[in-house]
């Protein structure tokens, strides 16, 4: 887990806390801090806008790009400072 995370994950709601909001019933259980321990993370609104906040803080800002490969270098270019990762999917 990130130490950006931390403020996030000590104000929710844990299994144990004896009285859940009444908007979660079953509150998402979050999985343990630790960045060698496999989990399900629940994509709650709360934790969208913790992201958010988190990116806003750091000073990170996506971009997301479709399309061909001439415009991403196209793009690219006029991005000084970009670090860029991709995923490419072939059907056959």
């Amino acid at each position: 887990m990130s130490p950006a995370s931390a403020a996030f994950l000590a104000h929710q709601t844990s299994p144990e806390a004896p009285n859940p909001s009444e908007e979660e019933v079953d509150p998402p259980e979050y999985p343990e801090p630790h960045p060698h321990s496999a989990g399900d993370l629940p994509i709650t609104l709360a934790l969208k806008e913790a992201l958010v906040k988190s990116l806003e803080e750091y000073g990170v800002e996506l971009r997301f790009f479709g399309g061909s490969w001439k415009l991403l270098v196209r793009d690219l270019k006029q991005l000084p400072g970009t670090l860029a990762t991709w995923n490419d999917t072939i059907f056959s």
